[in-house]
C-alpha cells in the first residue's frame, strides 16, 4: 500500500479542480474560448496550493475512515461509498483531510463514538473554516493525465456552445462553480437533440423518446430579449416559437395528447397518490381530477378523472397495466377517449378504437342479402386496434358470408326456410294460428326466478352475463318471457350462467297464454300480533297466487294495513269476507282490492300539533273504531295457540257498495328523525319477530313522542361567523325576542295546564294501543297514570 504524499507546489498547472473558483468575464469568455478557462488557472499567481497524491490502492483506508465519520459526510457520499464506488476516491481524500485539520481529535473520537452533540460542534466548525481542502492528483499518470485532458476538452465544450446555456447557467459556470459546469453540459446536451431531423432519430428509438420530449423547432437568438432584474438575475422573456417555411409564417403543431377517462377511484385516494401510481408506468403530462363527482355512484363510482399523455407508446403501456395493477386495492375502470391536438388550429388525428373480440359465430345467414354486419363488442376485452387493420376483418368476414350462399347445402336451407314460412303465413291469415304467439313459442323461453325482482333487474343482470340481444317481459314478479330474436340465439343461450337468477328454464306452453292480473288488495281488521308473511299467504291462497308484502319494512313512518300484491285469475273487483283464528281468539278480516296508485295519496296528517289536524284526528279515530267494531268481533276464552283459521264468505252487492264508498284512514303516527331508519323498531313484513310481538309493540310505544306544545326553537346560528348578525359569539337578540325566547310565548310549568296537557297525551297514546288490538294488562286508570309518569319523566 502506497501511502499519500503531500506536495506543494508554486503554481497550479491545470485549468479545474475540487472547490477552486474561476473568475473570467464574458467577454473574454466568449472571444477567447478556452484559452480563457485556461488561463483562469493561472490568475492566482505566487499561491502555494497543498496537493494530496494517492493510488487506487488506498481506497479501504479511506473507506473505514470515512464510515467513521459518516455523520460529517453527505448522504450520497455515504451512500456511494457503501456502495464501492471509487469514482469518488479524489472528492472522499480532499473531505477527509479537510475533518482532520479543522475538528480537534477529542471531537472527532466522540463522532465516532456516535454523540450528537459532538456531531453539532464538528458541523458547525467545518462551515466557519475557508479552507476548502486540498488538491487530490493520482500517482498513476496516465490515469492523471487523462483525467486532466478529459477536464480540458469539457472546458472547451462548454465554451464552444455558449449559445445553448441559460445566462444564468452562464454566470455560473464562468466562476468555476463545478454545479454549474454540469448544468450546462446537460443544457447543451438537451437542447442539440432539438435541432436533429427526423431522419436522424426516426431509426433510434432511444433518440425518438428524447425528440419527443422536446419541441420540434430551432432556438432563436435571444440576445435582443436578455433585461437583468434589480436583485441581480438575467430574466429571459416569454417568446412565440414558429417556424417559417417561404414567405409565410405558421405556427408549428404541436405534440398530439393521448387522453384516458378513469371511473371508480378510489374516495381515499389523495392526488400525490394518483400522480405517483401513473408517473411509474411512463411520462404523464396532466391528470384531471374534478371536485364535482358522480352523485348518482353507479355509472363511474363516486369519483372519476382524466390522464393525458404524448406519446403512444407510454399510453398503451397504462392501458396495459391498469388491467392488472391495482391502485389502493381496487382495479380502476377506464376508457381510451382517442387523442387531440392540444391547439385548437390544428385538425384533430381520428383514431377508431374497437373492441377486438368481434364475435362472428353471431353473424346470422341473411346479412349476406345485403345487411349491415353487425359487431358484438365486449367490455372487458377492450383493446387498440389500427384502423385499416380493423377494416380489413370487417371485409373479410362480409366476403365469407357472401360465399356461403354458393354451396348446395346453404341453397337447399334457404328454399326450405321459404317454403315453411308461406305454410305458417296461410294459417296465420285464416286465423288458425296467432303469429305473435307462434314466433314466441319458436323464440321464446319462460323462466321462473329464486325470489321476487322485477323484469328490468333481469334485463340488467342478462346484459351483464353477455346476453344483449335478450328482451326479457315481467309475466309476475316470479314468472318472465325470455324473447330471443331467432331460434339460433336461442340455440346460443347458456342456462348456467343464469343459474343464480332463474331455475326451471322451459319451453313455451299453452298454458303460458293466459296471463293472470296483478292486483293489490288490504288486509282489513287483522290484529298486529297476526302480521307475517306467513299468516298473510294463508288467508289471501284461495284469490290466487302470492306476489309480495307490499309494506316496506324500511319506512316505519306509517303503520297501516297490510297491503299485499297477488296474480288472480278474478276479472271483478276482489271484497271477501273471511274469519280467522289467531291464538285461540277468533277474528273477521276483509279483503278488498285498492287501486295501484294509493302510494301517491296521504290523506293521514303529518303533526299533533295544530288544532285543526287534532280534530281530524278524532274523527278518523272515532270512524275507525267504528269500522273495525263493525267488522271485527272477538270470541271469549281459550288458550293462545298460533294456528290461524281462515273460512272464505262473500260480500253481497250492499256490502260492496258500502265498502266502496265509505272514506276510511289508515293511524298514523309521526315518529321522531332519529329514529324513522331503525328497522328494528317495528318488526313487521318479512322481519316480522314470531315471539312475542305484544311486547315488541310496546317497546315501540315506549320510543314514539308526541308533538305537543313544548319550549320555542331556538334560532340558528350561521355557517358564516365573519357575515354580518350571524356571528356566534354574538347574543341572539334581535326585535321581539330575548335570548332567544319570544315574548308572545309563555313557559308552562308544572302548574294545571302542563298536568292536562299530560292528561290528554296519555287517553290518546292509550286509545291507538286499543285500536291496533293491544290487550290491558291493568285497569283503565291505573294504564293512565303509568303513561303520565312515563311522560313527566321524558321516557316517551
Amino acid at each position: 500500500m502506497i501511502s499519500p504524499k503531500f506536495i506543494f507546489l508554486s503554481k497550479v498547472d491545470f485549468p479545474f479542480h475540487l472547490g477552486t473558483k474561476i473568475e473570467v468575464s464574458k467577454d473574454r469568455l466568449q472571444n477567447g474560448g478556452s484559452e480563457a478557462i485556461n488561463s483562469a488557472g493561472r490568475s492566482k499567481e505566487n499561491v502555494w496550493e497543498e496537493v494530496v497524491a494517492v493510488s487506487e490502492n488506498s481506497w479501504e483506508d479511506f473507506k473505514l475512515e470515512a464510515l467513521r465519520y459518516k455523520a460529517l459526510l453527505e448522504k450520497d457520499v455515504v451512500r456511494a461509498i457503501e456502495k464501492g464506488n471509487k469514482n469518488i476516491l479524489r472528492y472522499l481524500v480532499n473531505r477527509i483531510y479537510r475533518i482532520r485539520k479543522s475538528v480537534k481529535v477529542d471531537v472527532l473520537q466522540k463522532v465516532s463514538e456516535g454523540d450528537s452533540k459532538a456531531d453539532e460542534s464538528a458541523l458547525r466548525t467545518l462551515l466557519l473554516c475557508k479552507w476548502e481542502g486540498p488538491i487530490v492528483k493520482f500517482l498513476d499518470k496516465e490515469r492523471q493525465t487523462r483525467m486532466f485532458e478529459g477536464e480540458k476538452e469539457h472546458i472547451r465544450f462548454i465554451a464552444n456552445n455558449l449559445d445553448w446555456i441559460d445566462p444564468n447557467v452562464q454566470a455560473m459556470a464562468m466562476e468555476g462553480d463545478n454545479e454549474g459546469i454540469r448544468m450546462a453540459s446537460n443544457q447543451i446536451h438537451y437542447k442539440s437533440l432539438r435541432n436533429l431531423k427526423g431522419d436522424e432519430y426516426c431509426d433510434d428509438f432511444n433518440m425518438k423518446l428524447y425528440a419527443r420530449a422536446l419541441a420540434a423547432h430551432k432556438l432563436e437568438d435571444n440576445s435582443g430579449k436578455v433585461k437583468e432584474s434589480d436583485n441581480g438575475w438575467t430574466l429571459v422573456e416569454n417568446r412565440k416559437k414558429k417556424a417559417k417555411s417561404g414567405d409565410k409564417e405558421k405556427i408549428h403543431p404541436l405534440p398530439t395528447a393521448f387522453t384516458i377517462f378513469l371511473a371508480k377511484i378510489p374516495t381515499r385516494a389523495k392526488a400525490s397518490e394518483i400522480w405517483t401510481f401513473f408517473s411509474r408506468m411512463g411520462r404523464i403530462l396532466d391528470i384531471i381530477l374534478p371536485r364535482k363527482r358522480d352523485r348518482f355512484g353507479n355509472r363511474f363510482g363516486n369519483r372519476f378523472g382524466f390522464v393525458k399523455t404524448d406519446d403512444e407508446v407510454v399510453t398503451e403501456k397504462i392501458i396495459r397495466n391498469l388491467k392488472t395493477t391495482p391502485l389502493l386495492g381496487s382495479l380502476l375502470d377506464f376508457r381510451f377517449m382517442g387523442e387531440h391536438k392540444k391547439s385548437s388550429l390544428v385538425p384533430m388525428w381520428e383514431i377508431e378504437t374497437v373492441k377486438a373480440d368481434i364475435k362472428t359465430s353471431i353473424v346470422r345467414k341473411e346479412r349476406a342479402e345485403g345487411k349491415k354486419m353487425e359487431r358484438m363488442v365486449t367490455q372487458k376485452n377492450q383493446e387498440l386496434v389500427d384502423r385499416n387493420a380493423v377494416w380489413k376483418i370487417i371485409k373479410d368476414h362480409r366476403k365469407g358470408v357472401k360465399n356461403l350462399g354458393k354451396s348446395g347445402s346453404y341453397d337447399d336451407s334457404i328454399s326450405a326456410k321459404k317454403a315453411l314460412r308461406n305454410e305458417t303465413g296461410k294459417l296465420c291469415k285464416e286465423g288458425v294460428l296467432n303469429k305473435n304467439l307462434l314466433e314466441l313459442e319458436i323464440s321464446g323461453l319462460i323462466g321462473f326466478s329464486w325470489f321476487p325482482m322485477t323484469g328490468i333487474i333481469l334485463q340488467e343482470v342478462l346484459i351483464e352475463e353477455g346476453f344483449s340481444n335478450i328482451l326479457v317481459k315481467e309475466i309476475s314478479c316470479w314468472k318472465f318471457l325470455l324473447s330471443f330474436k331467432d331460434s339460433n340465439d336461442k340455440g346460443l343461450f347458456d342456462k348456467s350462467r343464469v343459474k343464480h337468477w332463474l331455475h326451471d328454464i322451459r319451453s313455451f306452453e299453452e298454458e303460458d297464454r293466459r296471463i293472470r292480473r296483478k292486483v293489490v288488495v288490504e288486509v282489513r281488521g287483522i290484529p298486529f300480533i297476526a302480521w307475517s308473511e306467513s299468516t298473510l299467504m294463508e288467508i289471501t291462497k284461495h284469490i290466487g297466487d302470492w306476489g309480495w308484502w307490499i309494506n316496506e319494512a324500511e319506512e316505519n313512518k306509517v303503520l297501516e294495513n297490510p297491503k299485499v300484491c297477488i296474480y288472480s285469475d278474478e276479472l271483478l273487483s276482489i271484497a271477501i269476507r273471511s274469519s280467522i283464528s289467531v291464538e285461540g281468539v277468533g277474528y273477521e278480516v276483509g279483503i278488498v282490492e285498492i287501486p295501484f296508485d294509493f302510494l301517491k295519496v296521504n290523506s293521514s296528517p303529518r303533526s299533533l300539533r295544530d288544532d285543526s289536524d287534532a280534530s281530524k284526528i278524532e274523527k278518523d279515530k272515532v270512524l275507525n273504531q267504528e269500522v273495525q267494531n263493525s267488522a271485527c268481533q272477538k270470541d271469549s276464552g281459550g288458550n293462545y295457540k298460533e294456528s290461524v283459521e281462515v273460512q272464505e264468505c262473500r260480500f253481497g252487492e250492499d256490502s260492496i257498495q258500502s265498502i266502496g264508498s265509505t272514506s276510511r284512514s289508515d293511524l298514523v303516527w309521526d315518529f321522531p328523525k332519529s329514529i324513522d331508519k331503525n328497522n328494528s323498531i317495528i318488526d313487521t313484513g318479512d322481519f316480522a319477530d314470531h315471539g312475542d310481538s305484544q311486547r315488541t309493540l310496546c317497546q315501540m310505544l315506549g320510543k314514539v313522542k308526541i308533538k305537543g306544545p313544548g319550549r320555542p326553537k331556538k334560532r340558528k346560528i350561521g355557517k358564516n361567523p365573519f357575515e354580518i348578525g350571524r356571528c356566534k359569539f354574538w347574543p341572539l337578540t334581535r326585535k321581539g325576542l330575548v335570548h332567544g325566547i319570544s315574548k308572545g310565548s309563555s313557559q308552562k310549568g308544572e302548574g294545571d295546564g302542563k298536568q292536562t296537557i299530560r292528561t290528554s297525551e296519555a287517553e290518546l297514546i292509550l286509545e291507538s294501543a286499543l285500536d291496533i288490538g293491544l290487550i290491558l294488562k291493568e285497569d283503565k286508570e291505573r294504564t293512565l297514570d303509568i303513561i303520565k309518569d312515563h311522560l313527566a319523566k321524558g321516557q316517551i
